[in-house]
This record gives C-alpha cells, sequence and structure tokens, in this order.
C-alpha cells in the first residue's frame, strides 16, 4: 500500500512536500488521516477515492508515516 500512494506522488510531483510533511506532522498523522476520510467526498473529485483510502489508512497506522518517507526515498 505504502508503495503505491509512494508512486502516485511521485507522478503527481508531490514527493518533496510530501516528504517535508512527513518528517514535520508525524505526530499529527493520525489526525491527518481522520481529515482525509472526513474530506474524502470532496477529495475525489480530484483524486481516485482507492487512492485517498489508501493513503489515510496507512497515516492511520503507528507505523505508517515513517514506512511511506521511506518509499518517498
Amino acid at each position: 500500500m505504502a508503495a503505491r500512494v509512494a508512486r502516485r506522488l511521485r507522478r503527481s510531483g508531490l514527493r518533496e512536500p510530501a516528504r517535508l510533511l512527513l518528517d514535520a506532522g508525524a505526530p499529527l498523522a493520525l489526525i491527518g488521516s481522520q481529515l482525509l476520510y472526513v474530506s474524502q467526498p470532496v477529495l475525489t473529485l480530484f483524486l481516485k477515492r482507492q487512492d485517498v483510502a489508501a493513503l489515510a489508512a496507512l497515516l492511520e497506522h503507528p507505523d505508517g508515516p515513517r514506512v511511506l518517507a521511506q518509499h518517498l526515498e
């Protein structure tokens, strides 16, 4: 799941901003995942529902931000 999210972020040109947010906001990842779930109806106008759900599930897991950051390197 982390590899797929990392691939999408690289393709979108969001690799560096995502890495910065993961480094700075790792303690807030759980809150970020909940915000993704709440804003999912709006985000699906721009992104696939599966991608938003995968990112939210990844951020919800305690090791998720670290694993995603490793895949972005």
